[in-house]
């Protein structure tokens, strides 16, 4: 039984490391732009401005369909970041768990006068 058990996990191991070989293989030998399927694909990278609010660069990123996109800042000409929605989202999320904590504490305080 042991022999099989050893067999099926070297077997195992092969193929893990076959098709590992072979995924890296393709990535190496493709470049980046041959992974749009047709010419409108690719519209462009979407750049933020480092002026811009929380809320346009939002929209922008959420009218263009995308999750994140590089903040350019004009004075120094220079990327100072990576914008992503996850992160606004995460900040409402947290906002609107602190403004129900504040009521909850809110109705506590005033049935407990």
């Amino acid at each position: 039984i042991e022999s099989r058990r050893t067999y099926r996990v070297s077997k195992l191991n092969m193929s893990n490391a076959s098709a590992a070989m072979t995924i890296r293989n393709v990535l190496e030998e493709h470049v980046a732009s041959e992974i749009f399927t047709h010419k409108n694909c690719f519209r462009g990278v979407v750049e933020l401005d480092s002026n811009m609010t929380t809320f346009d660069a939002s929209t922008l990123c959420f009218k263009s369909n995308i999750r994140s996109a590089p903040v350019w800042d004009k004075p120094t000409e220079k990327y100072i970041g990576f914008f992503e929605t996850r992160d606004v989202l995460g900040a409402v999320v947290s906002a609107i768990r602190a403004v129900q904590d504040m009521k909850k504490h809110e109705d506590k305080s005033l049935n407990s006068d």
